[in-house]
């Protein structure tokens, strides 16, 4: 038997004995929660027996399955290559997502249900059961998602032999803007500071403006060389023209730095739209069939780590706009310092530093270099297949076309 038969068997046998386990504990762990709301609602011995009985056997059928399952997904890398060089684009994030639920969300919430019994109030008890079985489901849902596309894949395109899911980007970050408005309602919400901080808005206003640019002056407590738009900062975020903001003078002494606040905000939001603008562009040239020209190759290219900078961005705003707290209101970062000498704070932080700073370089090296490699495979094959037309001529006489 050759490799391509053996590659066959072998994951046949893999899928054939994984598949065993999951279709036991998807079923299984609907019947347990059933068992439990029976032994909550009865108090007949006879439930509760049950679901102690059966709850082995899931815990049983689910390590087997995790097991299996592992091994399975081994051999994309070692039988199986190809599958993720030309679709893992489309592959490796619903793979990740079934990994993320099985391991993160039915494992954890699955201790709770083998050993928690007498040790959680029933009612956390009940509800692990229920986040199991949810977990079970949605982690078959991964599995048929990816096996529905394989079997009639759309929404994608090929490019260079590689399979590109088409029009995600501009399809999401809409979605991400809309999300991200929600939450800054429930900042506005729960920590006006931060929102003041934000929007380098110094008193209490009705109708405050969005300031594209300002140079906040904390000493101050004035804002240098504004471009502001009138009444756009209410309207965004209270949905009202002439909504009121508080300003930073009423929290004197309970607000944050003001400037990596107010810098870090425009930088997360400029940063999204730059990435909404240039996937709705791509969009463009997609849907009239047009390839890229190369200023916006050039353009992707710039925007590969964009997601990286944005998403730091607003992770700064959020955890510097806690600020003075640790947690908000009740534990002021100030009290909760190490009394550790400097100098040891001092050295961990150089370490760490210089480790991550090397990991951080050798990850973009590798990533580099991977993209490299691509190409100059790319411009052989390229090569290759036009001199193999060189060869053909129209009439088909020549001995290699024949």
């Amino acid at each position: 038997m050759d490799v391509f038969l053996l590659s066959r068997l072998q994951f046949a046998l893999n899928i054939s004995f994984h598949i065993l386990f999951p279709t036991i504990t998807m079923a299984m762990g609907w019947f347990l929660f059933y068992f439990k709301l029976r032994s909550n609602t009865s108090g007949h011995p006879v439930w509760m027996r049950m679901y102690r009985f059966w709850v082995r056997v899931f815990a049983l059928s689910f390590a087997l399955g995790v097991v299996s399952g592992v091994t399975m997904s081994f051999q994309f890398g070692t039988n199986w290559p190809g599958f993720m060089e030309k679709v893992g684009n489309v592959a490796g994030p619903l793979l990740g997502y079934e990994v993320l639920t099985a391991f993160f969300l039915e494992a954890t919430f699955l201790g709770i249900m083998l050993f928690g019994i007498r040790r959680v109030p029933n009612w956390l008890h009940t509800t692990s059961t229920l986040i199991v079985a949810l977990g079970t489901t949605t982690s078959a849902f991964w599995i048929l998602a990816l096996n529905s596309w394989m079997q009639t894949p759309q929404g994608f395109e090929v490019v260079d032999g590689v399979v590109y899911a088409t029009y995600t980007a501009a399809v999401l970050i809409p979605l991400q803007i809309f999300a991200g408005d929600m939450h800054g309602l429930n900042t506005l919400e729960h920590q006006p500071q931060k929102v003041a901080a934000m929007e380098g808005l110094w008193e209490t206003t009705e109708g405050a403006p969005l300031l594209l640019f300002a140079i906040p002056d904390e000493d101050n407590k004035e804002n240098h060389f504004e471009i502001p738009i009138p009444y756009a900062a209410s309207l965004i975020l209270t949905h009202d023209l002439k909504g009121e903001l508080k300003g930073l003078n009423e929290f004197e002494g309970e607000h944050p730095p003001v400037a990596p606040v107010f810098y870090g905000f425009r930088v997360m939001v400029g940063m999204g739209m730059l990435m909404l603008a240039v996937s709705w562009l791509g969009s463009i040239y997609l849907m009239r069939n047009r390839a890229f020209p190369l200023w916006l190759k050039r353009t992707f290219v710039g925007m590969a780590f964009s997601g990286w900078v944005a998403t730091l961005a607003g992770w700064y705003v959020t955890e510097i706009g806690r600020q003075p707290y640790l947690v908000s209101g009740v534990l002021k970062t100030a009290d909760a310092v190490t009394q550790l000498p400097p100098s040891n704070v001092a050295m961990s932080f150089t370490l760490y530093a210089v480790i991550y700073t090397g990991l951080l370089i050798a990850y973009i090296s590798t990533l580099m270099l991977m993209c490299r490699r691509a190409v100059e495979i790319e411009e052989i094959t390229t090569e290759e297949r036009e001199v193999a037309k060189a060869k053909i001529k129209p009439n088909n006489t020549n001995p290699v076309a024949v």
